[in-house]
C-alpha cells in the first residue's frame, strides 16, 4: 500500500521568475514582450512560459540548455520542497517521502478575453516539471501530475464548488490513505477562491492530515502553519456539541483533535445511558479538570440513588431522537418499577420485590383479610390492559399493581394507566415480541384513544420524574461540558 505522501501546489504568476537581463540574452528584443511594464522579475506566465518551453526543448541531451534551465528561479516552491527535505519522519527521509507533486494551474479556453487567459499558469507546470528535478535528484518528471481550470477564473462561484468536488472525486484522494499519509499543501499562487476553496475542501476531508505550508518570499524559507490545526479543532468542536446536545456520545470518540477530558466526560455520559454507573465513574475519575470531573460524579451519585427518574431521562432522551421502539421499551419498564414502588408504599405489610411464587401467597392471605375485601371487589371489576379479560391481582405484574394504586389514589395512577395503554403497540414491536411499525403518530392515534396526547403525557410525567434542582439532567452536564471545552480551548492542556 501506498504511504508516501502528496504536495500540492496552486501556481500563480511569481512561480517562475527570470531576472530581465538573462531573458534579454536570451531572446533579445522579443524579451520585452515576456514581461510585465516596469517590473524586473515579474513575467507574464503564458508567453513567457510559451517562450522558455521552446527555447529548452530538447534539453535532456543537452547540457547548455539545462544550465539555462538551472537560471530559472521558482521562489515559492523552492523554499518549500527545500523545508520538506529537511524535515524527516521514520521511514519517510526528505523528499523520498514524496509520492506525487500536483500542480493546479489555469489555462482558460480562446473564447476568454486574452487580458485573463495571458495570466494562466500551465506552461509554469510544465517548465517546473523540467526545473525542479535539476534542483532536487529525488524527484523526477513522473512524480508531478497537472490539475487544469479550463473555465473563466472570473467566476467566484463556480470555481470554488469545482475543487470541493475534485477533492472529494478525484481517484488520487479516493486512494490516499490518511492513516499513513500526509497532504502537504502549498496554496500562495493563483487565484483566490481556488486556494480557498481547494485548503477547506481538502481540511473537510482529510482534517489535521493536512500540512499546509507558508513561504517567505523575502528571506526563501518555508514554514508549516497552525492553521489546518485550530481549523479542525474549531470544526470538531462544534461537530462535537451538536453530537452532544443529540445525546450521541458514542460518537464523539471519531472526533481526533478534541480535549482528552471531553472524550472522558462523553464516555462517562454514553456508560451512564447503558446504566453502567461503574464504567461512567471510572471515566469520570479521568477527567483532570476539577469541575468537571466534580459536576459529573455528583450526578452519577445522585442518578445511582435515583434510577427510576434516571430511566425517565434516559427514556425521554429516546424520545427526542425519535428512538420510539426504544422509548417504550423504558417507558413500560419505568412504569413497572414506580407502580411496584406504589404499590409497596400504599401496603406496607407486602413484599413487592418477591418471586411469583411469594406473590400469589401475599394475596392469598389478603383475601383472607376483611380489610382488603373492598381491594378485591373493585379490582376484579377493572378491565385487563388490552380488553383482555378482568383484572386478577393474585397475578403478579404492571397490570395486578397499576390496578391496586387505582384502587387507593386514582388520580396519580391516571397516567400510569395511559402508558399501559401503549403496552400492546410494544409487545408487538421489534422491542418485544413482533415486527409491528412504531412512530410518533401511531403512538399518537393510540394515546387519542384516552383523550390525550403524547405531550400531555409527557408534560405529566415530567411533573413527577423531573426537577428544577435536579443536578443529574443530562442537558446540564451538556452545559458543564461546552463549558469546560471553551476552558481547555483557551488554556490547552
Amino acid at each position: 500500500m501506498n504511504n508516501k505522501d502528496i504536495l500540492i501546489v496552486t501556481l500563480g504568476t511569481r512561480d517562475v521568475q527570470l531576472p530581465k537581463s538573462t531573458a534579454e540574452e536570451w531572446f533579445g528584443e522579443k524579451s520585452k514582450k515576456l514581461y510585465r511594464p516596469n517590473i524586473d522579475r515579474l513575467v507574464i506566465p503564458r508567453v513567457f512560459g510559451q517562450a522558455v518551453l521552446k527555447h529548452t526543448k530538447g534539453y535532456e541531451n543537452n547540457s547548455g540548455k539545462q544550465k539555462q534551465l538551472l537560471e530559472l528561479e521558482f521562489p515559492i516552491l523552492k523554499p518549500a520542497l527545500d523545508f520538506l527535505r529537511m524535515e524527516s519522519e521514520e521511514e519517510k527521509p526528505g523528499l523520498n517521502r514524496i509520492g506525487k507533486i500536483i500542480f493546479i494551474v489555469t489555462d482558460q479556453s480562446t473564447e476568454i478575453d486574452e487580458r485573463y487567459r495571458a495570466n494562466d499558469s500551465i506552461h509554469f507546470a510544465e517548465l517546473l516539471k523540467r526545473i525542479v528535478p535539476l534542483h532536487f535528484d529525488e524527484l523526477s518528471e513522473t512524480d508531478f501530475q497537472v490539475k487544469r481550470v479550463t473555465d473563466s477564473v472570473q467566476d467566484y462561484v463556480e470555481n470554488s464548488l469545482r475543487f470541493f468536488t475534485y477533492v472529494k472525486s478525484d481517484q488520487l484522494f479516493n486512494n490516499f490513505n490518511s492513516s499513513r499519509q500526509n497532504l502537504y499543501l502549498l496554496n500562495l499562487g493563483g487565484i483566490d477562491a481556488i486556494n480557498q476553496s481547494l485548503s477547506l475542501a481538502l481540511l473537510n476531508r482529510f482534517g489535521e492530515k493536512v500540512r499546509q505550508l507558508s513561504v517567505s518570499e523575502e528571506f526563501g524559507v518555508a514554514s508549516l502553519t497552525n492553521f489546518p490545526i485550530h481549523y479542525q479543532r474549531e470544526r470538531e468542536s462544534y461537530q462535537a456539541k451538536r453530537l452532544i446536545e443529540n445525546y450521541n456520545y458514542s460518537a464523539i470518540k471519531t472526533l481526533n483533535s478534541l480535549p482528552e477530558d471531553v472524550i472522558k466526560a462523553t464516555e462517562s455520559l454514553d456508560a451512564r445511558l447503558g446504566f453502567d454507573f461503574d464504567r461512567a465513574k471510572h471515566k469520570a475519575n479521568a477527567i483532570r479538570d476539577t469541575k468537571l470531573k466534580r459536576t459529573i460524579l455528583k450526578s452519577i451519585q445522585y442518578a445511582e440513588r435515583n434510577k427510576v427518574k434516571e430511566l425517565y431521562r434516559n427514556a425521554r432522551i429516546k424520545l427526542e431522537n425519535e428512538n420510539y421502539v426504544d422509548f417504550l421499551l423504558r417507558l413500560y419498564r419505568l412504569t413497572e418499577e414506580y407502580v411496584r414502588t406504589q404499590v409497596g408504599r400504599l401496603l406496607p405489610g407486602i413484599e413487592v420485590n418477591v418471586n411469583k411464587k411469594r406473590w400469589e401467597s401475599q394475596i392469598k392471605a389478603m383475601r383472607q383479610d376483611a380489610n382488603y375485601s373492598n381491594l378485591f371487589e373493585a379490582t376484579e371489576k377493572m378491565n385487563a390492559p388490552g380488553g383482555n379479560g378482568k383484572i386478577d391481582i393474585s397475578f403478579q405484574g404492571v397490570p395486578a399493581y397499576l390496578a391496586i394504586w387505582k384502587y387507593y389514589e386514582p388520580t396519580e395512577a391516571k397516567n400510569f394507566n395511559l402508558i399501559i395503554s401503549l403496552n400492546d403497540l410494544r409487545n408487538k414491536s421489534i422491542g418485544a415480541h413482533d415486527f409491528e411499525p412504531v412512530s410518533r403518530p401511531i403512538i399518537e392515534k393510540e394515546l387519542k384513544k384516552n383523550s390525550a396526547s403524547l405531550e400531555q403525557l409527557i408534560a405529566s410525567l415530567d411533573d413527577i420524574f423531573l426537577s428544577s434542582q435536579d443536578i443529574s439532567g443530562f442537558d446540564r452536564i451538556n452545559q458543564e461540558i461546552f463549558e469546560a471545552l471553551g476552558r481547555m480551548q483557551l488554556n490547552p492542556m
